[in-house]
């Protein structure tokens, strides 16, 4: 019985991560060598200076955990205030939008409430963005 148990939770676990998808680069250019397919799991706005960028999507679902590091805080800051579908939005809005993804299950590397709370939220096209000026990071997640 516990080995019938044991075999069941297997082949669920095995069958649950085979939709997800798992993306890394290095810097900016392994991201611009990657297909544009896998390029558009990631905001359109990612600049020659990001580095550290990494997303998992689930396939069926559409939904999407990504970040990435930049060192131009300039750009970004010119692109939270400039592009017009960028739209702030709070904290709770942000934090409900990632509570409503259950798969992807979120990755260990995407940050929890005490840090979270920190940042700067947007909206942006289909992506919810956290934006962490500190470590000069910005987080994203896609949900429908």
């Amino acid at each position: 019985m516990k080995k019938t148990i044991f075999y069941l939770i297997l082949v669920f676990l095995t069958f649950s991560c085979i939709n997800n998808v798992r993306s890394k680069y290095l810097s900016y250019s392994d991201y611009k060598n990657s297909t544009f397919r896998k390029q558009s799991w990631f905001p359109d706005f990612v600049s020659k200076d990001s580095y550290e960028l990494s997303e998992i999507h689930n396939i069926e679902t559409n939904n999407s955990f990504g970040k990435f590091q930049y060192s131009n805080s300039l750009y970004y800051d010119s692109v939270f205030q400039t592009k017009k579908e960028m739209t702030p939005i709070t904290y709770s809005v942000f934090k409900s939008k990632v509570e409503k993804i259950k798969s992807p299950i979120k990755p260990d590397w995407f940050p929890t409430e005490p840090n979270l709370i920190k940042m700067q939220f947007y909206t942006y096209q289909f992506f919810y963005i956290a934006v962490d000026k500190s470590n000069m990071s910005i987080f994203f997640i896609i949900t429908y």
